[in-house]
């Protein structure tokens, strides 16, 4: 996965979302190294093969963050 602009990284993680919900999970996980994954009837699932890079992972959790939250989690 490619370097995301704001607005990709926010529709991306609103489809990892919507497809937990979907599928009936909670607990969405995004980490470097890992794929996206979810929890799932008490297991830890990946939701596709593809890693996350620290990078794209960062540019995921920002896209739901406002600045404040941002500075807060840059601590």
């Amino acid at each position: 996965m490619p370097v995301l602009t704001d607005q990709h990284a926010y529709e991306h993680i609103i489809k990892l979302l919507t497809a937990m919900s979907k599928a009936g999970g909670s607990d969405l996980f995004i980490a470097n190294d890992f794929p996206p994954s979810m929890k799932s009837h008490g297991e830890m699932q990946p939701m596709t093969t593809q890693k996350l890079t620290g990078e794209i992972t960062r540019q995921l959790a920002h896209s739901l963050m406002n600045e404040a939250q941002r500075a807060e989690f840059a601590k």
